[in-house]
């Protein structure tokens, strides 16, 4: 199972939005169940133990909250990075130096594309490539990610961009009904702003 998160805050204040107490209520519930929290390379989709923590576009605020909670409760997280996030410096987004403390704190980088359009929508293939080669720069800040895409908006175009994706990454992320399960196509739960229920 792969909980996607988008923003930790004390207010909900849209749907993206998970509070921080039901954030680490999550957490303690999965504890208790006996899963695991592991990271991609290690995820086996049929294993009914295995548990990852996706983090979306990741702000700053989110980072304040998280990276002390995933540090006391020992679980490692993947965080997909928007390349034109990083480089906004507008003081909301994630930016390098965050992204170090990520790695440095015993978590993994991966790849949400250079701008956050709509793959489906790029028709053509040079254009496209560069939405999905991750940037030399993130690469040489965590050496250990970089491996996974999270598809924008969920969605793909199984015929191109599943096969483009396939030449640089060992597997990709989607969900929200678009998913089809294989390696190339992941599929993630959207967390909300309440209790998680796990079997």
């Amino acid at each position: 199972m792969i909980l996607t998160y988008h923003n930790i805050n004390f207010i909900s204040k849209d749907e993206n939005t998970v509070n921080v107490f039901f954030f680490i209520i999550h957490l303690l519930k999965i504890k208790f169940s006996n899963k695991k929290v592991v990271y991609l390379s290690e995820y086996d989709c049929n294993n009914k133990y295995h548990i990852v923590l996706r983090f979306d576009d990741v702000d700053k605020k989110t980072l304040h909250f998280v990276i002390p909670i995933l540090k006391i409760l020992k679980c490692p997280a993947e965080f997909f990075v928007v390349e034109e996030f990083v480089n906004s410096n507008n003081g909301y987004w994630a930016d390098i130096d965050d992204l170090k403390n990520i790695v440095k704190n015993g978590h993994r980088i991966q790849y949400h594309s250079k701008s956050h359009k709509d793959l489906t929508q790029i028709q053509n293939e040079d254009e496209l490539i560069k939405e999905i080669t991750p940037p030399k720069f993130l690469c040489e800040i965590d050496p250990e990610g970089m491996k996974y895409f999270a598809y924008p908006f969920w969605v793909y175009n199984k015929h191109m961009v599943a096969d483009l994706i396939k030449r640089y990454y060992a597997g990709a992320l989607s969900g929200n009904g678009y998913a089809d399960s294989s390696q190339y196509a992941l599929d993630s739960i959207k967390m909300k702003n309440k209790v998680l229920y796990i079997k």
